[in-house]
This record gives C-alpha cells, sequence and structure tokens, in this order.
C-alpha cells in the first residue's frame, strides 16, 4: 500500500515536472510524427534534403518574409496541400505552416482561411490529434476559417466549402471516431465564435 503511495506521489510529481513530456508521448504514442518531436539530426536531414521546398526552408530560417505576392502563396499552396507517406517532410511542412498562422499579419493573415481549411481536409486526424494538444493552434485555425466562412455565407467570398459543407467533411472524414470527435466539436464551436464575432 505504502509503495502504491510513493509510485502515484512518484507520477504526479514527475506529470507536473515535465507537462511536455506527457505532450510528446501522447503525440508519438498515436503514430503520428510532429517537427517538435524530431530529434536534431533529423531535422537538419530535412532541412538539408534536395526534395524539400527550398521556401519553406528560407522562411524556416528567417531568410523569406511573408508579403501579398506569388511566392507566399506559392509557399502557402504547397504546405498546405502536401500529401506524402514521408511523415517527417509533413511535420516540417505542418511547422512552417502553424508559424505562418501564428506570426501572420495584414493581407497575408486575411488569406489564410482557405489554406487552414484545405490543410485540414488533406490530413484530419494529423491535425486534429494536434489541435487535442494545443488548443492555442486549433484557435488560430478556427479564427482564419470562422473569417473566411462569414464572408462565403455573406456571398463575397470564393471559398470552395460553406459552412454545412465544411461540417460535413470533417465529420465523414473521422468517420464516428470518439477519439477525434470532441476536439472536433471544439473546432466547431470555435469557428461559430468567430463567424458570430465578425457581426
Amino acid at each position: 500500500m505504502v509503495i502504491s503511495k510513493i509510485s502515484f506521489l512518484c507520477f504526479l510529481f514527475f506529470s507536473c515536472i515535465h507537462p511536455s513530456a506527457n505532450k510528446t508521448t501522447v503525440m508519438q504514442a498515436k503514430g503520428y510524427t510532429y517537427w517538435e518531436n524530431l530529434p536534431e539530426n533529423q531535422k537538419k536531414e530535412i532541412l538539408s534534403s534536395d526534395l524539400i521546398y527550398k521556401d519553406a526552408v528560407a522562411f524556416f530560417e528567417g531568410r523569406f518574409k511573408l508579403s501579398d505576392d506569388n511566392r507566399t502563396f506559392n509557399l502557402l499552396d504547397t504546405i498546405s496541400s502536401f500529401r506524402s507517406n514521408n511523415e517527417k517532410f509533413r511535420s516540417f511542412y505542418f511547422y512552417v505552416f502553424n508559424q505562418i498562422c501564428i506570426k501572420s499579419d495584414g493581407s497575408v493573415s486575411e488569406s489564410l482561411g482557405n489554406y487552414c481549411l484545405r490543410a485540414i481536409l488533406n490530413a484530419t486526424e494529423y491535425h486534429l490529434n494536434y489541435f487535442a494538444i494545443n488548443k492555442n493552434i486549433l484557435k488560430i485555425y478556427a479564427q482564419s476559417i470562422g473569417y473566411e466562412l462569414y464572408f462565403k455565407e455573406e456571398g463575397t467570398s470564393d471559398m470552395e466549402y460553406n459552412y454545412a459543407d465544411f461540417k460535413t467533411l470533417l465529420s465523414k472524414k473521422i468517420d464516428g471516431n470518439k477519439e477525434f470527435s470532441n476536439t472536433l466539436n471544439i473546432l466547431f464551436l470555435e469557428i461559430e465564435k468567430a463567424m458570430k464575432n465578425m457581426d
């Protein structure tokens, strides 16, 4: 009994001291690869690969400043629609895309809704798994998507889907998987909040 209590207290102690270790375990246990979890040697290998999109590396290294131009939108097109079995490349593009969402402002920020929507539709479970751990990123995506969907409902956006279509598509992609449905519902609530705030 005493040993059980000591074990439990040790577990609580280390859980409090190392919350990021818990997040890493959650992300890795589900079989998803995220940039934050890769060892430095693998990150260097990806960054130096001839196959990686060079403007993504340039942005990551601070050598490329986003602006309202074709180069920026080509970067966003590439990293938001990346489809490959190469988990490490996907983890890098996902990380870069998230950094763009966090750091962008002005016209680039205003155009992110379509890209966020596309990225989630391309890798729904990958995104939802990350959103479950990082609610701040979830809210940033929801804000961008909600902003664009508001204008879609008003008839002034060329976004491919309206809100009802988007909800249906995402719900089909998780196919009733309870593991993701809670996070998906939070995403929908945050999108709805963002749309209401536009009124």
